[in-house]
């Protein structure tokens, strides 16, 4: 991730201090904080982090909500002008005193800190945001604390966006994001056995290390390059009547004409239609695939 804007000697800074993996309202909350406190005469600025050296220990293995520039994107597109993104093991042996006078003040000039309540820094992530007052105090820093965002009585989080994601709920995902969950990957040469059957397919490979929900079949939206979201049938995972074995998001663009291999098309899977099944045959997939796209219609014309 590159900044997205670059700071003058003497600009002061308003920082958001998470790692905003999926940018959700949560973080929004952190984020709007931020904006706001820097008014006219601060730079809203985000300071967050890579796990390419390493990561905090309760992020591990956790599969990601955002891609690095998916996040830069939805930091930007929230009012934020400056962003500090150094890979974790550059911090990770900071003491909270080096974390905040080093990176905060010393790299970012910041006037104003915020942050949510269960904020951790500093080695072995040891200190909070009472050692964060404490810290900033003397250096002129103003702290402030955001209050949890909670939805249906719980606090809205990344772990239970993922939980969500990986058990198929996408509407109450969206709803905790704030946003349709999509992803973004290339369009690759399939069997063209859809285009045969009369319903041309895209396929595209699964990112890796990306939050995804269960193999199925989904009424989904996908943006094509002209940048207009169509309604689409998407099979996630394998495709055992074509003998295919390896996972793919294969999708049926509803009233769309065109060649789109080489594009890099965002995919949102919305709602389940069906397990994932092998045919008798490929005529008895046709009608099936006619008979969902009927359903993804009714579904996401809601």
């Amino acid at each position: 991730m590159t900044e997205a804007y670059t700071q003058k000697p003497n600009e002061q800074t308003a920082v958001a201090l998470g790692y905003f993996d999926g940018v959700h309202l949560g973080h929004r909350a952190v984020i709007d904080c931020a904006v706001a406190e820097a008014g006219e005469s601060l730079i809203p600025a985000a300071f967050t982090f890579s796990t390419g050296g390493g990561s905090p220990e309760k992020k591990r293995g956790a599969a990601a909500l955002s891609s690095p520039a998916e996040k830069l994107e939805l930091l930007q597109a929230a009012g934020i002008r400056r962003v500090e993104n150094p890979d974790f093991s550059d911090f990770q042996g900071m003491t909270p005193e080096e974390f905040v006078k080093d990176f905060l003040v010393g790299r970012m000039n910041a006037k104003v800190l915020c942050c949510g309540s269960d904020f951790r820094f500093g080695k072995g992530a040891a200190a909070g945001v009472q050692d964060l007052m404490r810290i900033g105090q003397p250096l002129g820093i103003k702290v402030c604390v955001v209050p949890a965002v909670e939805l249906d009585g719980a606090p809205v989080s990344s772990t239970r966006i993922r939980a969500a994601i990986q058990q198929g709920r996408m509407e109450e995902a969206a709803r905790l994001l704030g946003r349709r969950y999509s992803f973004a990957s290339p369009v690759v040469e399939g069997k063209h056995l859809g285009r045969k059957l009369g319903f041309p397919t895209v396929n595209q490979p699964l990112p890796q290390g990306r939050c995804m929900p269960p193999p199925a079949v989904y009424a989904a939206w996908i943006q094509t390059p002209d940048g207009v979201w169509r309604m689409g049938v998407c099979n996630i995972g394998a495709q055992p009547t074509v003998e295919g074995s390896i996972p793919l998001a294969e999708t049926y663009i509803l009233d769309f004409e065109g060649d789109l291999y080489g594009q890099v098309l965002r995919l949102a899977p919305w709602h389940k239609l069906r397990e994932i099944r092998k045919f008798e045959s490929v005529e008895e997939l046709r009608r099936e695939v006619l008979f969902n796209a009927d359903q993804a219609r009714r579904v996401l014309s809601r």
